[in-house]
């Protein structure tokens, strides 16, 4: 699994495994999942992330903590992974 955030965007994707989405669909609001060709789970993209996460010292590195808040819209394309 990688996490990658565009600041451009304030987007941050999960990438669950390697593959293509090849459908996505909005399960909340500013939250996408990306399928395979088969259905399967490849990715979460979060739109507006920078304004519902905040990091958390969890004692060895900082991670994104994911929060319920926060005012997000829909992503507008599906991202690829390696």
């Amino acid at each position: 699994m990688r996490l990658a955030y565009y600041p451009e965007t304030g987007s941050l994707y999960i990438d669950l495994k390697s593959g293509v989405a090849a459908d996505s669909h909005e399960v909340a609001d500013g939250v996408i999942i990306g399928l395979d060709d088969k259905g399967r789970l490849v990715g979460i993209d979060i739109d507006g992330a920078a304004g519902s996460i905040r990091p958390v010292d969890s004692g060895h590195h900082r991670a994104p903590r994911i929060c319920s808040t926060g005012g997000a819209s829909p992503a507008s394309d599906a991202r690829e992974s390696d």
